[in-house]
């Protein structure tokens, strides 16, 4: 993680902490990399690292903060089971677009756990 500056570990340890007490472990744990080379096809050999090195199934990568036309942007990557799934998040919102561009990256996890759940069911 580097564009966001800490805020999508931060959201992923707040919410392993609520759920600690009460159900399996589903966060392993975050790496953040300030000097975190862009590029996609780094981004992704970084999110299939972290997935890898803390034998999940799903790895996240946030590149650096970069230009995108006249605004700014982060590229988020997420590994699913060895499939890379890149986005770019615009940054926006003034005092808050980090903070935007980290939940979008959750939100992004957020929906393979909700597949990978429907998916237990059928």
């Amino acid at each position: 993680e580097a564009g966001t500056a800490g805020r999508v570990a931060a959201l992923f340890a707040q919410a392993a902490h609520r759920r600690n007490a009460t159900s399996q472990q589903f966060f392993c744990g975050g790496l953040v990399l300030p000097g975190l080379p862009g590029g996609t096809s780094k981004l992704i050999a970084a999110a299939k690292d972290v997935a890898s090195s803390h034998n999940a199934s799903v790895g996240m990568a946030v590149g650096p903060v970069r230009p995108s036309g006249v605004r700014h942007a982060v590229d988020v990557v997420v590994v699913n089971n060895g499939t890379p799934i890149v986005t770019e998040h615009i940054l926006g919102g003034g005092g808050i677009a980090m903070s935007r561009a980290a939940k979008s990256a959750i939100d992004q996890i957020r929906r393979i756990l909700l597949s990978h759940r429907k998916n237990c069911r059928t």
